[in-house]
Formats: C-alpha cells, structure tokens, sequence
C-alpha cells in the first residue's frame, strides 16, 4: 500500500464497502477473501513522497482485516522518475519503436537478464 492507493480507495476495506453496495454484505466479504487470499502480507511502502505515519494505522487496519502479517517497507520513485525523465535503462526498462509489436518475451528476458547479468 501506498498513500495514493489509500487516498484512491484501492485497498481491502475500501473494496469491501464497494462491494458490499453492489453485490450485499456477506458477498462482499467472500469476493474480498477470494480476492486476496493468496496474500501472506501487507506492506505500507514508504516511497520518500509522504510521511508513512499518516498512513499507517489504515494499512495496519487493512492487514488484520485480511488477517495478513503487517509490514513497512522502503520504496523508491527512482523508476518512476527515470521514466518521467526518458532515462530508460535497458537493463530497467522495454523501449519499443513505433509499431514494434510488445511480446512476452520481451519481459522474459528483461526478468532473466536481472536474475543472471552477463559477466
């Protein structure tokens, strides 16, 4: 979790009550444990953008509605800001020309190459 994802209302409890308008309560609570039952944790992802404190007691809440282990975590906007920026690092990022069509292999690579870099 991360601030804007709260502040958008995409988390558990948010969905619930989303859920629990269309489709009733006790459906609600089934499509959420269905939803995120393969979920072992919840992390809070301190990105350097906010102060987690502000955000830690709904992710807290948000973990034990889930019955998951709670977690922070340090993150980084250096991704996001290297994409913003057009510094798009191979090793980081798939830069396609126009019209070159996207294929799984393309992640497949980028995910081997970081597993096992060229020597």
């Amino acid at each position: 979790m991360t601030k804007g994802w709260i502040e958008e209302g995409k988390h558990p409890l948010a969905l619930l009550e989303e859920y629990a308008q269309r489709y009733g309560r006790k459906t609600a609570e089934w499509v959420i444990s269905e939803e995120f039952r393969h979920y072992t944790r919840l992390a809070l992802v301190d990105t350097g953008a906010y102060d987690p404190a502000i955000c830690r007691n709904h992710a807290q809440a948000n973990a034990t509605f889930l019955g998951v282990a709670y977690e922070e975590i340090k993150g980084s906007l250096a991704l996001f800001e290297n994409m913003v920026k057009g510094q798009w690092d191979k090793d980081e990022f798939i830069v396609l020309q126009p019209g070159e069509e996207i294929t799984q292999r393309m992640f497949l690579s980028l995910i081997e190459d970081q597993i096992h870099p060229s020597q």
